[in-house]
């Protein structure tokens, strides 16, 4: 059994199949965690959950689609009944579609919202209880530089996360008399496989490494409960933007 600093700790990550999640999520089984996760894509879930079972058998990986309530009161059940109630929840699940708002269709626009929005809503109401009758607790957002940044191409996806940072803070003044810790931080150009997907934007970048991010949240799980970071800006000296 793996031993480390998460021993006995119960994670769970949103979208830990692949990319950033994935690299979270080893992190965490690296250092003792019981670390569940989950994920829309089958496949992917399955390879993922193979991996992480060769650094600890404490891994949970079920399909569960964030946007829908039903799927993850039951993804939050199975976890309980396996590991206990939950001490961390990252909150990373999501999509990138760029595309002009002229060439943006509706069902695009509320695919976006909801598994960027709506679904790191539902999971957190679905998980805050737990943490709120012990007391304890920290949960992370894995939000984007899209965040505090307007660029052109990026319209529905920088209004999620623009509507997702309200959320934050909102919810952080709400859950920190109940000794919960929320975070957030903000990848600038992370090198992960939406951009296999889509396709990587022509121009030269010097991209983010997914374990760079891992990184980020496990330095943020070892801060003591009063430590105030709510966030955390993370992108590479050589990536440009525009304030």
């Amino acid at each position: 059994m793996t031993m480390g600093y998460f021993q006995d700790k119960v994670v769970f990550v949103t979208g830990g199949s692949r990319g950033m999640g994935f690299a979270i999520a080893k992190k965490f089984a690296e250092n003792g965690a019981k670390t569940a996760i989950c994920a829309r894509d089958a496949d992917s879930l399955q390879r993922a959950e193979y991996e992480l079972r060769k650094i600890s058998p404490q891994i949970i990986a079920f399909p569960a689609d964030i946007a829908d309530a039903r799927s993850v009161k039951y993804g939050i059940e199975q976890i309980n009944a396996a590991f206990g109630p939950i001490d961390i929840l990252v909150n990373n699940a999501g999509i990138y579609r760029p595309g002009k708002i002229m060439d943006t269709s509706l069902s695009e626009w509320e695919n976006q919202l909801a598994i960027n929005l709506k679904g790191p809503f539902l999971v957190t109401q679905a998980v805050a209880p737990q943490m709120m009758e012990r007391r304890s607790g920290r949960i992370i957002f894995i939000s984007s530089m899209l965040a505090i940044v307007s660029l052109p191409g990026n319209a529905c996806y920088t209004a999620t996360k623009w509507g997702l940072e309200g959320f934050i803070g909102c919810i952080a003044q709400e859950l920190c008399e109940y000794g919960i810790v929320v975070h957030t931080i903000r990848p600038g150009m992370t090198d992960t496989s939406i951009f296999d997907e889509i396709g990587k934007p022509d121009m030269e970048i010097d991209w983010i490494d997914p374990a760079e991010i891992a990184n980020t949240v496990d330095f943020l799980c070892r801060l003591p409960a009063h430590a105030q970071v709510p966030e955390i800006t993370y992108t590479n000296t050589f990536q440009r933007f525009n304030y």
